[in-house]
C-alpha cells in the first residue's frame, strides 16, 4: 500500500515539474512577444507608421507651367493652357498593358496601341514615377474616366498646363518646339529634378532657355486604396512658374518678313519654270532673312522657309506622327533654320571684306584704278563678259557699284590667302556669332593649312593651294561657307565702323511676380581695326551699288523711304545646272544706320532678281513702324528698347 502511495507522489512530483517547465517556457514566449511588440511600437514605432502611409499614400510630381515667350511688345508668341492628363502608377499596376490598357482604349476611343507607345517612350526610372499615358484629354474622355475610376486601379488625372503656340508657324525656327525628355536628357538633367514624361525644349529659344522657362515643379499627395485606386488628395504643393522670356524680335515686322520671303521665293520659282533652260535645274524652294539692329545686336526678324508649326508636334497632338513624317520626308529641310545652320558661299556680299583686306594692307590705293575688262588670269571670265559689258578704269568705289569679279579677283591677288582669310577671321567669319540659339554654325574659312588637312589622304597635288583659289574666295565663292547671320555681322561691322555686337534674341527674363531675372545689355562680339577711310570708301562702295547709274541694285530700293546702301551676291553651286544662290546685304540709312537685313534665296538666280526685292519689302515694313529719326534720338530708342 505504501508502495502505491510511494508510486502517486513521485507522479504528482512529475507532473508538477512539468507544468512549471511549461509555465516558465509560456512566460518566455510571452516575454519575448511583449519585448518584440514593445520594440516594434516604441523603438520602430515610427518608422513603421511611415511605412504604412507610404502603403497608401503616393506623392505625384506637379509640372510648372512654362514660362512665356513674348515680342518686344510683350505680345504672346508662345504661352501655356490648362489641360487633363491621364495617368498611370507602374507600381500599382506593374502589368498595365495587359490589365488596363484594353479598357482604357475602350473608354477613350483611341487605339491601343497608342497607350502602348506612350508607355514605352516615357523614359521612366523608378517604379514609382507617373506615365503619363493621354495629355490633353477631351470632356468625354474625361467624362469616361470619372465613370469608371472605380475599376481602372493606378489610374488618375492631372490637371496639366501643355504649351501653346497661338500663332503657329510664325517664328518656329526662333521658337523652336517641345516635347517628351528622351533618356539621354533625363539622365544628363535627373539631378535638377527632371522625371520621365516630362516635357523639355528640344529646339530653339525653348531648348537654350529650358532652364529658365522651366520652372519649379510641385506635388500632389494622393491617397489610394489597396488596389491602388485614387481616393483622395492629401496635401499639395503647388508648383512655381516658369520665367517669362521678352525677345528682341517685333511680332509685326516677323510676320511681315516672312510674307516677303515666302512671296519673294515664290516668284523665283515662277521665273525659273518660265525659262526654258532653267526647268532642269533645282527648284526654288528655300530661303532666310536676318534683320538686325547695328547699334545693339537685337535681332528684329528672323525668318526661314520653309518652315513647321511648333503646335502640331506637341506630344498630344493626334495627327503628330503623320505631321512629324511629312516633314522629315520633305527635301527642303523644314527643321533647319537656314538664317544659323545654313552655309552657303556669299558670293559678292563678300566683297567688302576683301575691299577692306586690300585697302588696310596697303594692296590697293583710296584714289587708286585699275581696268578691269572682264578677263581675269587662269581662264576666268566675269560675268559681264557675256553681256559684253566692259567697266573700264575702277576704283573701289565703282569696283562695288559694277561689282567687277575682275576687279576684286586682282585685289584677292594682290591680299593673297592667308591674309584674306585672316582678315575674314576679324569679321567674325569662321566662328560661331555666339547668338543665343541652339546650333549656331562657325562657317568655314579656307586657307592653305586648312586645304593640306582636309586632302591629307589625297596626292601632294591635291593638297596644295592654288592662285585661282584665292582669287574665287575674293569673290566669295570656293570652299568658303557662311551663314546669314555670320553675313549679317559682317555688315554690322561695316556700319559701325568695325564693331560688331552678339546677336541675340533675349531682351529681358522676368519671374511671375514681374521682377526681373536679368536684362540683357549689348556686347561687344568683335572689333576690326580699319582706318575711318576705308569704312567710308566701303560704305560709299555700297551706296553706289544701290544708287549709281552702274549699280547692280539700282532701282531695286527705290520705294524705300530712306537711302539704302547694300551688295548683290550670286553664288555659283556646284552642279552646274541649278541656278547660283542669290543674296543681298542692306544697310539703312545709309549715313545713320539703324537696321542691317540680309537675305539668301536657295537657287534663286541673281541676287538683285531675287534677294533685292526681298530687302526692299523688309526695309519698307521696318521705316513704316520705325520712321527714320535723327541719329541721337534713334540711339536713345534703341537703348529703351533694350532696357525695356
Amino acid at each position: 500500500m505504501r508502495t502505491l502511495v510511494s508510486i502517486e507522489s513521485r507522479r504528482d512530483q512529475g507532473m508538477n515539474v512539468r507544468l512549471q517547465r511549461l509555465g516558465v517556457a509560456v512566460g518566455v514566449v510571452f516575454a519575448v512577444l511583449a519585448a518584440r511588440l514593445w520594440y516594434l511600437q516604441i523603438i520602430r514605432g515610427s518608422d513603421y507608421a511611415a511605412m504604412a502611409d507610404r502603403n497608401h499614400l503616393r506623392v505625384v510630381p506637379v509640372t510648372a507651367p512654362r514660362g512665356r515667350i513674348l515680342d518686344r511688345e510683350g505680345r504672346e508668341i508662345a504661352r501655356n493652357r490648362l489641360s487633363f492628363t491621364l495617368s498611370v502608377l507602374p507600381e500599382a499596376v506593374p502589368n498595365a498593358p495587359q490589365q488596363l490598357f484594353p479598357e482604357l482604349a475602350r473608354l477613350l476611343r483611341v487605339p491601343e496601341a497608342k497607350l502602348q507607345e506612350a508607355w514605352e517612350s516615357a523614359a521612366r526610372r523608378y517604379s514609382f514615377e507617373p506615365v503619363r499615358l493621354v495629355r490633353d484629354m477631351k470632356l468625354d474622355q474625361l467624362i469616361a474616366i470619372e465613370e469608371h475610376r472605380a475599376s481602372l486601379p493606378g489610374v488618375f488625372v492631372e490637371e496639366e498646363p501643355v504649351r501653346d503656340y497661338p500663332l503657329g508657324a510664325t517664328a518656329a525656327h526662333v521658337l523652336g518646339h517641345v516635347g517628351l525628355i528622351g533618356m539621354e536628357d533625363l539622365k544628363r538633367l535627373s539631378d535638377e529634378g527632371y522625371r520621365g514624361s516630362d516635357i523639355i525644349g528640344l529646339a530653339g529659344i525653348e531648348r537654350y532657355y529650358e532652364r529658365d522657362l522651366r520652372g519649379t515643379g510641385g506635388y500632389r499627395q494622393i491617397e489610394v486604396d489597396a488596389l491602388g485606386r485614387y481616393r483622395r488628395l492629401v496635401g499639395e504643393q503647388p508648383p512655381v512658374p516658369g520665367h517669362d522670356l521678352k525677345l528682341t524680335l517685333d511680332l509685326e515686322l516677323q510676320q511681315k518678313t516672312e510674307n516677303a520671303l515666302i512671296d519673294g521665293i515664290q516668284k523665283a520659282e515662277e521665273r525659273r519654270l518660265d525659262d526654258p533652260k532653267l526647268r532642269s535645274g533645282k527648284s526654288v524652294t528655300a530661303g532666310a532673312v536676318v534683320v538686325l539692329d547695328p547699334r545693339t545686336g537685337a535681332v528684329l526678324a528672323m525668318a526661314s522657309f520653309p518652315a513647321y508649326d511648333p503646335g502640331r508636334l506637341l506630344p498630344w497632338e493626334p495627327d503628330r506622327a503623320a505631321y512629324l513624317s511629312y516633314l522629315n520626308r520633305d527635301e527642303a529641310s523644314p527643321f533647319l533654320n537656314r538664317a544659323t545652320m545654313g552655309t552657303y558661299a556669299p558670293g559678292s556680299a563678300f566683297k567688302v571684306v576683301t575691299g577692306v583686306a586690300a585697302l588696310e594692307e596697303r594692296k590697293f590705293g583710296l584714289n587708286e584704278r585699275w581696268y578691269a575688262d572682264g578677263l581675269g588670269p587662269y581662264g576666268k571670265k566675269d560675268w559681264m563678259v557675256s553681256q559684253k559689258l566692259v567697266p573700264g578704269w575702277l576704283t573701289l568705289v565703282s569696283g562695288f557699284e559694277w561689282s567687277s569679279n575682275d576687279f576684286f579677283w586682282e585685289l584677292g591677288h594682290r591680299v593673297g590667302v592667308d591674309a584674306l582669310a585672316e582678315w575674314a577671321r576679324r569679321f567674325g567669319l569662321g566662328q560661331p556669332t555666339g547668338i543665343d540659339l541652339p546650333g549656331d554654325r562657325p562657317g568655314l574659312v579656307p586657307d592653305r593649312q586648312w586645304k593640306k588637312q582636309r586632302y591629307r589622304n589625297q596626292p601632294a597635288w591635291a593638297q596644295q593651294w592654288y592662285e585661282a583659289e584665292t582669287l574665287d574666295m575674293a569673290i566669295g565663292q570656293g570652299f568658303l561657307e557662311v551663314t546669314p547671320l555670320q553675313m549679317a555681322v559682317v555688315y554690322m561691322a561695316v556700319a559701325n565702323n568695325g564693331i560688331a555686337y552678339r546677336p541675340h534674341l533675349v531682351q529681358s527674363i522676368k519671374r511671375p511676380d514681374g521682377t526681373f531675372v536679368r536684362t540683357v545689355t549689348p556686347s561687344v562680339l568683335l572689333q576690326v581695326q580699319a582706318s575711318p577711310s576705308t569704312w567710308k570708301a566701303v560704305r560709299e562702295g555700297l551706296k553706289a551699288v544701290v544708287n549709281g547709274p552702274h549699280g547692280t541694285a539700282k532701282d531695286k530700293m527705290k520705294d524705300v523711304p530712306v537711302p539704302v546702301a547694300g551688295k548683290t551676291g550670286t553664288a555659283q553651286v556646284g552642279d552646274g545646272e541649278s541656278q547660283p544662290h542669290a543674296w543681298f546685304a542692306a544697310i539703312a540709312p545709309a549715313d545713320d544706320p539703324q537696321v542691317v537685313v540680309v537675305v539668301v534665296v536657295e537657287h534663286g538666280g541673281s541676287g538683285s532678281g531675287a534677294a533685292a526685292p526681298i530687302a526692299e519689302d523688309v526695309l519698307k515694313a521696318y521705316f513704316q513702324e520705325y520712321p527714320p529719326r535723327s541719329p541721337a534720338s534713334a540711339t536713345a530708342t534703341a537703348s529703351r528698347q533694350e532696357s525695356g
